[in-house]
């Protein structure tokens, strides 16, 4: 049984369509809130969320709801932006510039200004927060089994000179810059 659950109506109502064309057997969609999940404790065998948690105004306590759902033994999978993305650090450089030096604005206009085809039933994300990979591992600690990587930078994703580079450098170093990664990619077990 798959179960996708979102804010959005109209995100679970896609989710249900898929799964449909899936002939997923017994699976349903729930509008729900990753904060409070509609679901009975210790009864999922997996949680999969990617790009989502990110935008939770209480992350801490979605992941509260991810351990507890889940079965003894069971695995989630999350993944949540870096902030040692160059796609948000050319975010941060242009707050700064405009006059965004405390955190907090910093925050203001990630949020503001990323996102932007992330509009559902004229709705915005409200919220895009950034994670270093040491946060991650101490917000996820409550688990038994913690894995963490981030996923590589390529090379042409660097404004100006990043083309330039993946044409010209030698093979082995064509994938990128895996420090730079823009994904934090977690798998936790409970």
């Amino acid at each position: 049984i798959c179960i996708p659950i979102d804010l959005s109506y109209k995100a679970i109502e896609t989710a249900g369509e898929h799964l449909r064309k899936l002939d997923a057997p017994s699976s349903f969609s729930i509008q729900g809130d990753a904060r409070y999940l509609p679901i009975r404790s210790n009864s999922l065998d997996y949680y999969y969320s990617s790009g989502v948690l990110h935008h939770s105004p209480d992350i801490e306590q979605s992941i509260k709801e991810i351990h507890r759902v889940l079965k003894p033994g069971g695995e989630a999978f999350i993944g949540l932006y870096s902030t040692q993305s160059l796609h948000f650090i050319n975010v941060v450089i242009k707050a700064i510039l405009k006059g965004n030096f405390r955190k907090k604005t910093i925050r203001k206009y990630i949020s503001d200004n990323t996102e932007q085809s992330w509009i559902t039933n004229d709705k915005k994300n409200h919220l895009t927060d950034l994670y270093s990979p040491r946060r991650c591992k101490k917000m996820f600690g409550q688990f038994t089994r913690l894995e963490f990587r981030q996923n590589g930078t390529l090379w042409r994703e660097i404004p100006k000179i990043g083309t330039f580079l993946e044409k010209h450098l030698p093979q082995f170093l064509q994938p990128g810059i895996s420090f730079l990664g823009g994904n934090n990619h977690i798998k936790v077990t409970k």
